[in-house]
């Protein structure tokens, strides 16, 4: 199969909208012996071309639809084979459009098609139609907004360890700082509940705006090791409280273990770049690693919270004072097995 074909059939499923027009055909007429099995490989050939186009302009789009429309009336059983048509192009121009627009939802593109065609049509059909597609609503990753400095720098960055074996990266320590709230991330945590059942008190989780109160606490990972948690007390963190509670305690700690191999991951956080640190790390002889700014989604440290805050919420009795939720971080910090942040490092 040629790289081309294999591309299209990712961007639009062609098979379904033959599915379609096979269900269509057999609901009108009871069987589909009269369906022209050539007519079935034109709708492939044509749906192919519209796929190549649905990210240009709208008039090109329109112009393979045209097409589509000129291989029906030329099909046999012509007038059951538009019918059959105007549900394909129905299907078809839904989900173009919607990956074209992809924060559209349903109501706003039934009133399109409706205002469009003058001819009434619900958001019910239209999420059918977008799930004939492969199409289906789901939270849209997030991200930290890059310039495009950003993304030089870290396409470059990336340029410069995509060649690193193993043997590299286990000498790098990956550190980081997370926050931890009293109040569970409900985006962690699903629910079973019944319809109708949304605003029912025991299917809400109650969830401070602006997190709650909390811990900030700093971690570090290597393939095959990783620092103790530490936790810090209740404050800012700058350039001094970071060198004598990290870089002292842990960071030095782990480079005169591994003596001149040892390479130091900190991201750009103003406590980590003051003078004061930077002083320290060249008085310990201790080597930075390079890192692009914007870029939390590089350090496989962030699995590790993610990891942690998923324990957290799957507690049986959740934390529920700062005191029960440094104890509980300390506790699933310990317990965390050896493999999830080897693996995770593994991915770079």
């Amino acid at each position: 199969m040629s790289m081309s074909v294999t591309r299209t059939h990712n961007i639009f499923p062609y098979q379904k909208v033959v599915n379609v027009a096979k269900e269509v055909f057999t609901s009108k007429m009871g069987t589909t012996e009269h369906l022209d099995i050539h007519w079935c490989a034109k709708i492939k050939d044509e749906v192919e071309k519209l796929a190549y186009q649905q990210n240009e302009e709208a008039e090109r789009t329109e112009r393979p639809i045209r097409r589509l429309s000129k291989v029906m009336y030329g099909s046999i059983c012509a007038d059951m084979q538009v019918d059959v048509m105007g549900e394909c192009l129905s299907s078809i121009k839904h989900v173009v459009g919607a990956r074209r627009n992809r924060r559209q939802t349903a109501g706003e593109i039934a009133r399109h098609t409706t205002q469009a065609t003058g001819r009434p049509i619900s958001r019910f059909t239209v999420a059918r139609r977008l799930h004939g597609g492969g199409l289906f609503a789901r939270r849209p990753v997030r991200c930290v907004p890059l310039t495009p400095a950003h993304r030089r720098r870290r396409s470059l960055w990336y340029r410069e360890h995509r060649n690193w074996r193993d043997n590299e990266w286990e000498r790098v320590l990956f550190t980081d700082e997370s926050r931890f709230s009293l109040s569970s991330d409900s985006h962690r945590i699903l629910i079973w509940r019944e319809r109708g059942s949304r605003n029912h008190p025991s299917n809400i989780i109650e969830r401070d705006r602006y997190g709650g109160r909390g811990v900030l606490v700093w971690g570090g990972i290597m393939l095959g090791s990783r620092t103790d948690l530490h936790i810090f007390d209740a404050g800012s963190v700058n350039g001094t409280r970071y060198c004598n509670e990290i870089v002292l305690q842990y960071v030095c700690l782990f480079r005169g273990a591994m003596s001149l191999q040892f390479l130091f991951m900190d991201d750009n956080a103003p406590c980590h770049r003051t003078v004061v640190a930077e002083q320290l790390l060249e008085s310990e002889d201790i080597e930075r690693m390079d890192w692009p700014a914007r870029s939390p989604d590089l350090n496989p440290i962030e699995h590790i919270w993610d990891f942690l805050g998923r324990r957290l919420a799957a507690r049986t009795l959740p934390p529920v004072t700062i005191r029960e939720l440094r104890l509980a971080l300390q506790d699933e910090w310990a317990a965390m097995p050896q493999h999830p942040h080897s693996q995770h490092g593994q991915t770079l």
